[in-house]
């Protein structure tokens, strides 16, 4: 009984028949038995669980591997599939110009798998048309581009090669017109003289803005330099601008100097303005 009670049960017997060692004995009352016993049964569970993570994690890494790949495969298509190829080149905004033209500034080949065109690089091209102010290029799935164009607007006109030139408001001559305008005044300035087109486009612009009633009365508007602008109103007077600086402050005074009888006002200066009859 004392050496059951410190363990000898517990200690593997050798079989008499074959001379193994055969499984010990589990004595119910004894104290190293249970905690033997306990201690395995703990051992196989811990194995259990620790075999279920493993199983468990390997299929998350199995899974995320077949999404990689489903992803990498659509991808893929795509990108360089028929099924998403330009077949449509879109051109929206455009009024004075002609979308043909556009077109063969964008320089897009049918076919071309949508994802691959350069949208910026597109939309560079296309700037360099004289008409276009701004440009976006967008794709629309599955199979267009579109181009949307701003056009430059006109706040004068130019004469060039004897006939006229729309010019907008950063003096950019940019669309031959059919006939004169007569909803715009007449730039009076070299085409060649970019400053002088810039600075009387400017002052044609900022009046549009100012005071759309005195732009009305103006007929031409010219310059030899950036600062050297004058207007021709009509009835024959005349109005030394200067430079497209104090738009506000030139015009407030100019609408008080035209209520002096006088054939030319100078508000160059809007400080000191001055009249001759």
């Amino acid at each position: 009984m004392l050496s059951v009670w410190w363990g000898d049960c517990c200690k593997a017997t050798t079989c008499s028949r074959w001379g193994r060692e055969t499984s010990p004995k589990w004595v119910p009352n004894c104290w190293i038995c249970s905690r033997t016993r306990n201690h395995r049964v703990a051992k196989d569970r811990f194995s259990a669980r620790s075999a279920s993570r493993r199983r468990r994690k390997y299929g998350w890494v199995l899974a995320v591997l077949a999404l990689a790949f489903v992803v990498a495969g659509v991808a893929w298509a795509a990108w360089s599939s028929s099924w998403l190829a330009v077949k449509d080149v879109r051109v929206v905004g455009i009024e004075h110009g002609s979308p043909d033209e556009i077109v063969a500034l964008a320089r897009v080949a049918p076919n071309t798998p949508l994802l691959q065109v350069n949208t910026r690089e597109v939309a560079q091209r296309v700037g360099e048309a004289d008409i276009v102010a701004d440009v976006t290029v967008r794709r629309e799935f599955p199979d267009a581009l579109i181009v949307t164009i701003r056009e430059r607007q006109a706040v004068g006109w130019i004469e060039k090669g004897s006939r006229p030139w729309a010019v907008d408001a950063e003096g950019v001559i940019y669309r031959e017109l059919r006939s004169k305008p007569s909803h715009v005044p007449q730039l009076k300035v070299k085409p060649s003289n970019g400053q002088a087109v810039e600075a009387a486009a400017m002052v044609a612009s900022e009046l549009a803005s100012a005071d759309p009633t005195l732009l009305d009365r103006i007929k031409s508007i010219s310059a030899k330099s950036q600062d050297s602008v004058e207007l021709k109103l009509d009835g024959g007077k005349s109005v030394s601008w200067g430079g497209p600086e104090k738009t506000d402050q030139k015009v407030k005074t100019l609408l008080a100097l035209l209520k002096v009888k006088a054939t030319h006002y100078d508000v160059s200066a809007p400080e000191r303005p001055t009249t001759r009859k």
